[in-house]
């Protein structure tokens, strides 16, 4: 399996994600500049995480594919937990916020 997407960029450039499976491994590449040094981008995860919003090229309907590719996959595994974590990060923020109205309250 190997898929290409065009990506816009926050700036407004066209990166290219790749994904490529051999061997029952994943591998992804990005043209972004944080994609090049080998840094996670979010033209990646927008893709692994089936969000086509950036996606220029025609061919949106193939993140299926990536999804498929990556379910069972230490990636897939790592999405799972990011998306935790973030869900846990946001509920965090929102007791923290009413907290501090509390407490706000609480000093008149």
């Amino acid at each position: 399996m190997k898929l290409t997407f065009d990506c816009i960029g926050s700036k407004g450039d066209i990166y290219t994600v790749t994904f490529h499976k051999s061997e029952g491994n994943v591998h992804c590449e990005c043209t972004c500049k944080a994609g090049k040094h080998g840094q996670l981008c979010r033209h990646r995860i927008d893709i692994l995480k089936g969000n086509p919003a950036s996606i220029t090229s025609d061919n949106k309907s193939s993140i299926s594919d990536v999804i498929y590719a990556i379910k069972d996959t230490e990636i897939g595994k790592y999405l799972l937990q990011i998306s935790q974590l973030e869900t846990a990060i946001e509920v965090a923020q929102k007791e923290l916020v009413f907290t501090k109205k509390k407490l706000s309250a609480t000093l008149r």
